[in-house]
């Protein structure tokens, strides 16, 4: 994967921006290399096949740290990784900048799965759920749990601005969720669009294949 910026000066520039940002003792940052390194090579993974305009270079995949959506996914595979190796204050860090930087509340400990996009992020909040492969959130998206029930989204779903997704709600692979809709324990099947809010949610057959603006074929 191609860097705006070499990965030690991408190092270099995280480790300003977290110590201005959260006075912290050194070693709150013991292990950081090795999690940015992580980062990055998730990272490479999740922008392999993406088509979207600023995601490649020279048909390569491009990370550019001042291109705020692909930082929102960055900042979480940082805070990911760092709460996979247990390094739980390092990741914090992440998190809270994350938050403050993209305006996006997706917690460390958020098992988002190895491929998803995510579009503007600003108010989206991605908590504990089944997250499917090639998902996409656009922004201020909620996805959450309701009396202790965790929404499962299947592989290739999108979901539009301004939408909750909440409690035991299922959402087929290759479902769509238009903007500002509500889906609370409620199923949409796979290939299907839901409109509105439960319980008075309309589901509507997918005409068109939404995943071919985002990645290439062999993504799906």
């Amino acid at each position: 994967m191609r860097l705006s910026l070499e990965a030690s000066d991408l190092k270099s520039y995280l480790r300003t921006q977290l110590r201005f940002h959260f006075p912290v003792a050194e070693n709150a940052f013991a292990g950081f290399d090795e999690v940015v390194d992580e980062a990055l090579r998730r990272l490479a993974t999740c922008f392999r096949d993406v088509v979207l305009p600023g995601y490649r270079k020279n048909g390569e995949p491009f990370f550019n740290h001042l291109h705020a959506d692909q930082n929102a996914s960055f900042y979480y595979f940082c805070a990911n990784s760092a709460y996979r190796m247990g390094l739980l204050e390092l990741a914090s860090l992440f998190f809270l900048f994350n938050k403050m930087q993209n305006g996006l509340v997706c917690m460390y400990d958020t098992a988002l799965p190895d491929v998803f996009l995510l579009i503007h992020t600003v108010g989206t909040v991605l908590g504990k759920a089944s997250y499917g492969s090639n998902f996409v959130a656009y922004q201020n998206v909620t996805v959450g749990t309701e009396s202790g029930r965790q929404p499962a989204i299947g592989d290739g779903v999108v979901i539009y601005g301004g939408s909750m997704i909440l409690g035991g709600t299922s959402l087929g692979s290759g479902s769509v969720v238009s903007a500002n809709s509500t889906v609370i324990d409620d199923s949409v099947p796979a290939d299907h669009i839901a409109i509105g809010r439960s319980p008075q949610l309309l589901i509507k057959a997918r005409r068109r294949d939404f995943m071919q603006q985002y990645w290439e074929p062999v993504s799906r």
